[in-house]
């Protein structure tokens, strides 16, 4: 068996050509790659940090209501059933009558006055 001159030229045109996609276009899109990966990786690792954060605020949020909670059980004022305030008629108040020329009268005063303390200002 013979090796013929044109099989190692295709050898070595293989080797070639397989060398240079390895390193024009394989390597640079395997550090896209890794480049991608590594944010990903970075934001999940942050996405964690702040749910543990947020947990641990919950936590803390949920502590602080029970203790007010049991505070306010322990200091609730006990109201005795025969010092509750029963509830106190109130009668109207009779307004009295205003003629509308005297209506007419208030609104120019205060209108007149309301115009002299905001031109003062």
């Amino acid at each position: 068996m013979t090796i013929n001159a044109t099989i190692l030229l295709q050898a070595l045109n293989f080797f070639i050509a397989y060398i240079l996609l390895r390193e024009l276009l394989l390597k640079p899109a395997i550090q896209l790659l890794d480049l991608q990966q590594a944010t990903r990786d970075g934001v999940r690792k942050t996405i964690e940090q702040y749910e543990a954060v947020i947990d641990r605020k919950k936590r803390q949020k949920q502590e602080q209501w029970m203790a007010t909670r049991d505070h306010v059980a322990r200091n609730m004022p006990v109201i005795q059933p025969e010092v509750m305030v029963t509830r106190v008629a109130v009668r109207p108040v009779a307004m009295p009558e205003v003629s509308p020329q005297e209506i007419d009268t208030l609104t120019c005063d205060v209108t007149n006055e309301l115009v002299k303390q905001v031109s003062e200002k």
